[in-house]
C-alpha cells in the first residue's frame, strides 16, 4: 500500500494528461467542483480514492477536511494538465510517459485487489494465532507502565534557583487544592504537553530521562504528586494518573494483533510470490546491445 501512495502524484498527473488529451469532460449532474476551464465529478473522486486501502476509502469520502484535500489535489492536477494542452506541451513523449504512469497505477490497483481477495480467503486464523501465542509467550510480556502528567519549569531562560522557586510555588498551590491540568496549561514550558494539561500518556521504564523516571515510578497512588524534581530540562512536578503492573497479555488481549500480523505476513508472501513469478518469466529477454548503449555495461539481473 505504501508503494501505491508513493506513486499517487505521478499516476494522477499521468491519468489527467491522458484525460485532457482526449477531451475528457464530466457530467453536469455529477459535477462536484467546477472552475472556468474544467470540472471534476463525484465518480472521479471515487475513482481516485481507489488508491487507498479499502477500509480507508469510505472514511476519506466522509471526512470533510480530507475530501477537500482530495478535491484540491485533483483540481490542481487537472488545471496543470489543461494548461499543458493549451500550451501544446503534450508531446508524444509526454503522452507516452502519461500512458506508462496510468499503466503503473492500474497495475498497483490490480495488485491491491488481488491481495485483498487473498486476505479474504485466509479464513479463521484463531487456531494459528493461538499456536503463535503459545510459542512466543515471552513476546507478550508487558513491562510496568505509568500514565502521568507533568509541569515543566525550564532552566533555559532563567537561573536554576529562579526555576526552583517558581516550581516550589506551583507545588504549594497544588497542595492547597489547585487543579493540576489548569496550572500546567498556564505555567508548563513543555510545549508538547501543556495544552493537554501536561499529559504524557503511558510510558515504561527507560522512556524518560533518569531523574524524571525515578521520581515518577516512586509514585504509587492515583492522584499522587511528586516533589519538585530536577532534570537536564528543568524542574518537573509529576502527577500519577494510574500505573499498570508488569505482566503478560492474555491470548484474548493479544488475539487481534496476532491475527493481523499473521494475515499481513501471508499477504506479503503471496505478493512476493506473484511478483517473483512475473520477474522470472522464462520468456523475458533484454536487448543487451540497447542496454549497453545506455549504460556502457552488460545487463545483470539478480533474483528479487
Amino acid at each position: 500500500m505504501s508503494l501505491i501512495k508513493l506513486l499517487t502524484g505521478y499516476t494522477l498527473l499521468g491519468l489527467f494528461w491522458v484525460g485532457v488529451a482526449h477531451g475528457q469532460t464530466t457530467s453536469t449532474n455529477d459535477t462536484l467542483i467546477s472552475w472556468k476551464s474544467g470540472s471534476i465529478s463525484s465518480k472521479e473522486i471515487e475513482a481516485d480514492v481507489l488508491k487507498l486501502p479499502p477500509e480507508e476509502r469510505v472514511d476519506t469520502l466522509k471526512n470533510p477536511r480530507v475530501l477537500l484535500q482530495v478535491i484540491d489535489n485533483l483540481h490542481v492536477y487537472r488545471e496543470l494538465a489543461s494548461r499543458a494542452k493549451l500550451e501544446k506541451k503534450i508531446t508524444p513523449e509526454v503522452e507516452l510517459a502519461a500512458a506508462i504512469a496510468a499503466e503503473r497505477h492500474i497495475g498497483l490497483l490490480y495488485l491491491s485487489s488481488v491481495l485483498q481477495k487473498f486476505r479474504e480467503t485466509l479464513g479463521d486464523l484463531t487456531p494459528a494465532a493461538k499456536e503463535h501465542y503459545e510459542l512466543n509467550k515471552a513476546k507478550f510480556d508487558k513491562p510496568e507502565r505509568l500514565n502521568a502528567a507533568h509541569i515543566l519549569i525550564s532552566t533555559k531562560n532563567r537561573s536554576q534557583e529562579e526555576a526552583k522557586t517558581l516550581a516550589e510555588s506551583l507545588r504549594n498551590q497544588l497542595d492547597k487544592g489547585s487543579d493540576f491540568a489548569a496550572l500546567a496549561r498556564i505555567h508548563s514550558e513543555d510545549t508538547g504537553t501543556k495544552d493537554a494539561g501536561g499529559t504524557l500518556g503511558i510510558f515504561p521504564r527507560g522512556a524518560m530521562v533518569k531523574p524524571f523516571e525515578d521520581a515518577a515510578f516512586k509514585l504509587q497512588k492515583k492522584g499522587e504528586i511528586s516533589p519538585v524534581t530536577l532534570s537536564q530540562f528543568g524542574y518537573h512536578i509529576i502527577l500519577l494518573n494510574f500505573r499498570e503492573s508488569a505482566g503478560t497479555s492474555t491470548f484474548e488481549e493479544a488475539k487481534a494483533e496476532i491475527i493481523d500480523e499473521l494475515a499481513n505476513k501471508a499477504v506479503a508472501q503471496h505478493r512476493d510470490s506473484l511478483v517473483s513469478n512475473i520477474r522470472n518469466d522464462a520468456s523475458l529477454k533484454i536487448n543487451e546491445k540497447r542496454f549497453e548503449e545506455y549504460t556502457g555495461a552488460r545487463p545483470t539481473r539478480k533474483q528479487p
